[in-house]
C-alpha cells in the first residue's frame, strides 16, 4: 500500500491546480479575515470566543481550496486518460481507490487544520489577545466538528469527479453552491437547507439559525450526500472499462 499512495503523491504534488487548491485553502481564510479585521476600530476588537467564531466561519469559505484539489486529483485520471496506465502500475483498483482517499484525507485534514491555526495566530496577533498552548488545544477542539464537514466534502468531490469522468462539473457545481448558490436556492425553497454545502451551516455559526439544519442533522446529511456517491463511484471506479 505504501508504494501506491507514494505514486498517488506524487501525481498530487506534480499538479498545478491540485497545489493551488491547497494554497487556496490556507490562504482564504486568512486573506478573509484580515479584511473583516482591517474595518474593526479598536472599540470593536474581538474577544478570544469571538476569534473563534470568526476563525470558523471563514474556513467555510477556504472549503473551496479543498474541492479544486478533490476535484482536479479524481477528475485527472478521466480528463487525461491515464487511468489505464494508473491500473497498469497497480492492478488493484481497491487499492489505487484506497489511496486516493487516504492521500486526500490527510492532506485536506492537515490543510484545514494548519489554516485554522494560522487564523487564531494571526487574530490574535493583531487584537493582542493572549495566547497559550491550551488556547491552542481549545482551538483544535473547536475545529473538529468543522474539519469532519470539510472532509466529507472532499470525499464527496472526490466521489462527484469519478461519477463524472469530469473534473470540471464537480468543481463547477460545488464552488457553486459553495459561494453562494445554494443560499440563493434556499430563498426559493427549504429543500435547498439539504443540499450538502449548507446542511452543516449551523457547524460555522456562533448561533444555530432555524433556517439551516441542526447540527446533528446537517452532518448525518452531508455524511448521506458522501454515502450514495460515494458508494455508487466506488462500483463504478471497480466495474467501468478504461478504455
Amino acid at each position: 500500500m505504501g508504494p501506491i499512495i507514494k505514486s498517488e503523491w506524487t501525481k498530487f504534488s506534480s499538479a498545478h491546480w491540485c497545489l493551488f487548491g491547497l494554497l487556496l485553502t490556507l490562504s482564504l481564510p486568512a486573506v478573509i479575515l484580515l479584511f473583516k479585521n482591517s474595518s474593526l476600530t479598536a472599540e470593536d476588537s474581538w474577544s478570544a470566543s469571538e476569534l473563534m467564531v470568526q476563525s470558523r466561519q471563514v474556513l467555510f469559505q477556504g472549503q473551496a481550496g479543498l474541492i479544486v484539489s478533490a476535484a482536479y486529483f479524481f477528475g485527472q485520471e478521466y480528463s487525461f486518460h491515464s487511468l489505464r496506465t494508473t491500473l497498469l502500475t497497480e492492478p488493484s483498483r481497491k487499492k489505487v481507490l484506497l489511496a486516493k482517499y487516504l492521500l486526500l484525507s490527510v492532506v485536506g485534514i492537515g490543510a484545514s487544520l494548519l489554516s485554522g491555526i494560522i487564523c487564531v495566530l494571526l487574530l490574535s496577533t493583531l487584537n493582542e489577545l493572549p495566547f497559550s498552548t491550551a488556547f491552542l488545544l481549545h482551538s483544535l477542539l473547536e475545529f473538529f466538528p468543522v474539519l469532519l464537514s470539510a472532509l466529507l466534502l472532499t470525499w464527496l468531490t472526490g466521489a462527484l469527479a469519478i461519477t463524472f469522468k469530469s473534473f470540471m462539473l464537480p468543481f463547477v457545481l460545488l464552488i457553486s453552491l459553495l459561494l453562494g448558490f445554494s443560499q440563493m436556492l434556499l430563498a426559493m425553497t427549504e429543500w435547498a437547507k439539504f443540499l450538502p454545502d449548507i446542511a452543516v451551516m449551523n457547524l460555522f455559526l456562533d448561533e444555530s439559525s432555524p433556517f439551516f439544519l441542526e447540527v446533528e442533522t446537517g452532518v448525518i446529511c452531508q455524511f448521506l450526500w458522501v454515502f450514495v456517491f460515494g458508494f455508487y463511484s466506488s462500483w463504478q471506479w471497480l466495474v467501468r472499462d478504461v478504455r
